[in-house]
């Protein structure tokens, strides 16, 4: 025995490395078994799916097989031939149709900054319409800032202009900054803006989505999203 106790301590060493290696392989199994359960539960808020896709994503990336066959399987990779099929879109279409405002940011990114492959200035800006006719302060900063660059839209600063004020107005203190840099870029317009200038937070004629490409207006008001920073503190 005196002999075998060094030999067995080796043989110890020799393993621990191995089962070392195994523990965070099951746990990212558990933790991708975890995150594919709360993308499909129902309840799941919508900023929390596009981190769950995030998350799916970059286990996919390290080669779990089943975060890889997850994406697949929901159209979750980047081709713009799958917008119509990929879930976490589909789901964001359906929550946006009923005025969930975050639901409406989301998608507006998604558009605005091509992810999934899919980038299309024009669908996005009609997204951040959708969340102003809540009068939702980040959505007229983004609809503000679609007029001033000039995406999906003809630039036009006097819209930006009105689309930062509404914004303003409603307490949002980067409106506040946002509308110092436009005055300074467009000194003239600030003028006229203080002169008296008409110009609404309006869309410009055919600058956005044909009517049937966006959702009807007499949809049912949404329950209050837990994710918004939207929601207004009633008066006392």
């Amino acid at each position: 025995m005196k002999h075998a106790m060094p030999a067995f301590i080796a043989l110890i060493a020799l393993c621990t490395p191995a089962l070392a290696d195994v523990a965070p392989f099951r746990t990212g199994e558990n933790e991708v078994r975890r995150l594919i359960s709360a993308y499909q539960d129902p309840g799941t808020p919508s900023m929390e799916l596009t981190n769950i896709v995030d998350s799916l994503k970059d286990f996919a990336s390290r080669g779990n097989k089943r975060a890889q066959e997850f994406m697949v399987q929901e159209s979750l990779v980047p081709d713009p031939a799958l917008d119509g099929k990929n879930s976490l879109i589909a789901l964001l279409k359906k929550r946006c149709d009923l005025r969930e405002n975050t639901a409406c940011y989301l998608l507006y990114d998604i558009y605005q900054n091509g992810h999934f492959g899919v980038l299309d200035p024009k669908r996005a800006l009609s997204y951040a319409r959708l969340a102003t006719e809540a009068e939702s302060v980040t959505g007229y900063l983004l609809l503000g800032d679609s007029y001033r660059d000039g995406e999906g839209t003809p630039k036009d600063f006097d819209r930006a202009r009105a689309c930062y004020q509404k914004a303003l107005n409603a307490g949002s203190p980067l409106a506040q900054e946002k509308l110092k840099a436009l005055d300074a870029l467009d000194p003239q317009g600030a003028e006229a803006s203080k002169a008296g200038s008409k110009v609404e937070c309006t869309p410009i004629p055919g600058s956005h989505l044909a009517p049937d490409e966006v959702p009807p207006r007499n949809m049912p008001a949404p329950k209050a999203d837990p994710q918004s920073q939207d929601q207004k503190t009633p008066a006392p």
